[in-house]
């Protein structure tokens, strides 16, 4: 009984993701590379949010370039954020997670149609 449990611990820790970065130190050079935004943080940082960046880290090399770009993109952007910024976009996210698939779509053609006229040249946007 007692080998039957040391083997099912033991493939249970073999199968932990790579992910589950407890420490900085833990992560590959690639993954600290990618996340130095958040190294000074990175120790006071809620363990679920390290496991998702740690693992967005981890899927990096294996995203098409514009993806990849988007995000450094995004963690950079986010690493500026102010906590009380950080907790607003968390707020307005599962505000919009909220809403039915329907109205949010409406929303999303909405914004990228005030978007197209936002970036549109100004004298197109007169009819000139």
């Amino acid at each position: 009984m007692a080998r039957r449990i040391t083997l099912s611990l033991l493939l249970l820790l073999s199968a932990l993701p790579a992910w589950a970065a407890s420490s900085w130190q833990s992560l590959p050079p690639q993954s600290q590379a990618l996340l130095a935004p958040y190294a000074q943080e990175w120790s006071s940082m809620p363990a679920h949010r390290r496991d998702r960046l740690a693992k967005l880290a981890e899927q990096y090399p294996t995203m098409p370039p514009e993806q990849q770009a988007r995000l450094r993109a995004r963690l950079s952007e986010w690493a500026q954020l102010t906590p009380e910024q950080r907790a607003r976009a968390r707020d307005n996210y599962r505000k919009w997670q909220s809403l039915p698939p329907a109205e949010r779509q409406r929303l999303a053609q909405a914004r990228h149609a005030a978007s197209a006229t936002a970036s549109a040249p100004a004298a197109h946007r007169r009819g000139h």
